[in-house]
């Protein structure tokens, strides 16, 4: 099973709740953060105490999968297919996918560095994401 959630979710009980849950029973799920660096208008570094989200997996006892870019669908195609087969086998995995956010959302104030055009927005997606993943 593949359960996918935005970093801002992360920092709430259920979130905790159900990978502790997962892990002792060893179900089969592969718990997917999109990491797009903003839980509503918060950086995550400045909202989370460990803001290297997969880490938060060996709290659990979990496989922490680590980062990988979210912007490559190659990439996410070949970790997700992995991650699944593992948990499959050994039971939950946590994976951070470290994705853009081309768009504030509306009612959030949008930061003065946000990129005026699209193909600017594609090339700084790209550089961020590969950035984040090395």
């Amino acid at each position: 099973m593949l359960c996918l959630m935005g970093d801002g979710s992360t920092n709430i009980g259920y979130f905790h709740e159900s990978l502790n849950l997962s892990a002792v029973w060893q179900l089969p799920v592969v718990w997917m953060v999109e990491n797009n660096q903003y839980g509503m208008g918060t950086a995550v570094d400045r909202a989370s105490g460990q803001p290297e989200i997969h880490k938060k997996a060996e709290a659990y006892g979990m496989h922490d999968m680590g980062r990988i870019n979210g912007m490559d669908p190659i990439e996410m195609y070949e970790k997700i297919s992995e991650a699944l087969d593992h948990a499959r086998q050994h039971g939950p995995v946590l994976l951070e996918a470290m994705t853009y956010r081309f768009q504030g959302i509306p009612w959030v104030t949008q930061s003065a560095t946000a990129p005026k055009t699209r193909s600017h927005s594609i090339k700084r997606a790209i550089r961020l994401a590969h950035s984040a993943c090395t």
